[in-house]
């Protein structure tokens, strides 16, 4: 029932780009440059990309609908700096004689 009110070109359905741009639509104050991951995935079959965001302390992970662009999920984590090499504490490692 309803009408197709969903354009529906052919299979092609939804661009990286605009992938991305849905789910930079989901965290507020991010940017292009906040963007880590994004590619497309193939998950049962079903065309999906796979977006992460970077953004002030969190981690977002998106998988959005290549045919719909509808999120099918959404994960957010802290990330944990000391999990980083750039925040190694290697500097104070001359100290410990």
């Amino acid at each position: 029932s309803g009408s197709s009110s969903s354009s529906s070109s052919g299979s092609s359905g939804i661009s990286l780009e605009k992938a991305k741009s849905i789910a930079l639509s989901q965290v507020s104050g991010a940017s292009s440059s906040n963007i880590t991951k994004a590619y497309k995935d193939y998950d049962d079959g079903r065309e999906e990309y796979d977006i992460e965001i970077r953004y002030n302390g969190y981690e977002y992970d998106f998988e959005i609908s290549a045919s719909s662009g509808n999120i099918l999920s959404k994960d957010v984590d802290r990330i944990e700096y000391e999990d980083d090499d750039r925040y190694d504490d290697d500097w104070d490692d001359r100290y410990d004689d």
